[in-house]
């Protein structure tokens, strides 16, 4: 796995301000208040993402936690079981331009929620925020449901939001049907299951690639909304 090396950390991330699930709300709750959308915004979370480019699981898991729990260099030991990598190597970077791996395989990203801390990821966001972990800041909630016939509207609210926190939406957008329950007529819906990067625009461009990806296709509805926050 050499190709995947960028020969330095990533900067540290101490400075990224994260909005308030509460600040974020506010740019929704007239869509929701004039019943544009059919429930307000639940599930929010904030923290990061990162790409392993081996599952951190098994041996592999053991070895790493051993590694940043007893040595403050770890990130440029190279164990056995990476195979001449080091530690800061396992962590992708997507605009690395020799790192075709992420859009041939889609490469499962891991959330780290700085929401919900516990003992097992407090280390990982120590790390992260100290540059030692490529990772990636990101912001989660649902918006629920709509008509698609509102998208234009709920479409400038996140671009409002863009403008004010740095942070635009990747996924997960889609559309369905459903029967109204008076009239029988379909009524065309779009669900919004969002998570949102704070990134520059080479690497919001590198990463809508990777979820465009065969192994992740990006809907249709997903693809237009991206091309709103492309610079």
């Amino acid at each position: 796995m050499k190709y995947l090396k960028t020969y330095k950390l990533f900067e540290s991330l101490n400075n990224i301000n994260f909005p308030t699930e509460e600040e974020v709300k506010e740019f929704f709750i007239e869509l929701y208040d004039d019943e544009i959308l059919f429930q307000p915004l639940k599930n929010f979370t904030y923290g990061y993402s990162f790409f392993p480019h081996e599952p951190i699981t098994g041996e592999l898991k053991y070895q790493f936690f051993y590694a940043i729990e007893n040595h403050t260099d770890w990130e440029s030991l190279t164990p056995d079981i990476l195979h001449g990598d080091s530690w800061s190597d396992l962590f992708l970077d997507v605009n690395d331009k020799r790192n075709h791996y992420m859009t041939e395989k889609w490469i499962n990203g891991i959330f780290i929620s700085k929401k919900d801390v516990n003992e097992s990821n407090k280390l990982i966001l120590e790390n992260i925020e100290n540059g030692k972990i490529r990772a990636y800041p990101v912001i989660k909630f649902n918006l629920g449901f709509f008509e698609s016939k509102n998208k234009k509207l709920v479409f400038e609210s996140l671009e409002r939001l863009y403008d004010a926190t740095d942070f635009r939406p990747i996924s997960e957008v889609w559309e369905e049907s459903f029967a109204d329950e008076n009239t029988g007529n379909l009524i065309d819906v779009i669900g919004m299951d969002l998570t949102f990067y704070n990134v520059d625009d080479e690497t919001y461009q590198n990463l809508t690639k990777v979820f465009s990806s065969d192994s992740f296709r990006h809907t249709t509805l997903e693809k237009e909304l991206v091309k709103h926050f492309m610079k």
